[in-house]
């Protein structure tokens, strides 16, 4: 009789057990699908705002007078502080709904950059997305504009040398994929920009991407890694698309191979077997 009640107890404590294991465990499953919608939602919502809206989109609006993206200002970064040289970044904000073209946008901009703060920032990334790059010099009391055509900006590094400071960074002019919106997914160039000359280098080969770059230790040179858009559809497809490396002379400002072709054509031998 002992033992039936023994058995009978131990039942109900697995029983009452598993209950709590299989509630713990759909409360789990429901916090990860929850996650995994916010995430998803997140994404589409970043990819969409963190772009340019394509020209064909932007022409469509301004022929009703309309616009949907606003300009806003990033806060200021002091990149020389000899000569107390800022960037200042320059972004744009999703409207809800497109406006009216004719009303202000100074009354809904965002709060105005803050100088004099005292606080000061060292050549680091600058991370976002940016359509233009103003480059404050507080000392002169003058701006200059990078640009006077629409281009989507990635992140923004600051490199320092002895007689110059060089900001890179990638760019993206047209909306290559046709997705509507210009931004990191189309065929983008690499930028280098010369604060100490006031003059913006363009970077870029047709139907490539820049992956990567990296400066030649001590140098003004680069080592660029581009991606080869085979299909020609307007996206580079990492996984399906191959990368090659090229070398930019600062000096001469001009691309070069650094692989040779017959070492090129041997490596593709090796990997096909005919060799």
């Amino acid at each position: 009789m002992e033992m039936n009640k023994l058995q009978k107890y131990n039942q109900k404590l697995l029983a009452a057990i598993g209950t709590i294991i299989a509630a713990f465990g759909l409360v789990g499953l429901i916090v990860l699908i929850v996650a995994l919608i916010s995430e998803i939602s997140w994404d589409r919502k970043s990819d969409k705002n963190s772009g340019l809206l394509a020209d064909e989109v932007t022409e469509e609006l301004a022929h009703e007078n309309l616009r949907q993206q606003i300009l806003s200002y990033d806060t200021p970064r002091l990149v020389d502080t000899l000569n107390l040289v800022y960037l200042i970044p320059v972004s744009q904000k999703n409207l809800d709904n497109p406006e009216e073209i004719d009303e202000g946008v100074l009354g809904i901009m965002d709060t105005p950059p803050k100088f004099g703060s005292g606080k000061r920032y060292s050549g680091s990334r600058i991370y976002g997305a940016h359509n233009n790059i103003l480059i404050y010099d507080y000392k002169t009391q003058s701006i200059i504009k990078l640009f006077d055509s629409r281009v989507f900006i990635g992140n923004i590094d600051t490199e320092y040398f002895e007689d110059d400071i060089l900001l890179v960074f990638k760019g993206v002019r047209f909306d290559s994929d046709n997705d509507g919106v210009i931004n990191l997914k189309d065929y983008n160039s690499l930028f280098v920009y010369s604060i100490s000359k006031n003059s913006l280098r363009e970077l870029s080969i047709s139907k490539m991407d820049v992956l990567s770059y990296q400066f030649v230790q001590g140098k003004k040179d680069l080592i660029i890694r581009f991606g080869i858009d085979r299909d020609e559809d307007g996206v580079y497809n990492t996984n399906m698309e191959p990368g090659v490396l090229r070398f930019y002379n600062y000096s001469s400002d001009t691309l070069s191979k650094i692989v040779p072709d017959e070492i090129n054509k041997d490596l593709q031998k090796i990997i096909q077997g005919n060799k």
